[in-house]
């Protein structure tokens, strides 16, 4: 029996093809098909790597960042709406 019927049979069953019916799936490359650069999958395989508690920490860091900029961003607004050379 030819393998791709034996496979079908196989699937038909319910039961796992081992090699599956294609080759391997690139992942990189399906990403850089979706726009991914290098850069960004890179990123994401650092943050897939830390843990649950590294996780938390990390977003604990991001936020008082953000807190902090916001901030920063906030005085020089009202700064330049207050001083009347600016307008």
């Amino acid at each position: 029996m030819p393998r791709l019927r034996r496979s079908r049979c196989t699937i038909e069953r319910g039961e796992p093809v081992t090699g599956g019916l294609q080759r391997p799936v690139d992942i990189r490359q399906v990403f850089r098909d979706a726009g991914w650069t290098e850069r960004q999958m890179q990123r994401a395989g650092d943050m897939a790597a830390l843990s649950e508690t590294e996780f938390q920490q990390l977003l604990k860091q991001i936020n008082k960042a953000r807190e902090h900029s916001e901030n920063a961003v906030v005085r020089r607004f009202t700064r330049r709406r207050m001083d009347p050379a600016q307008r």
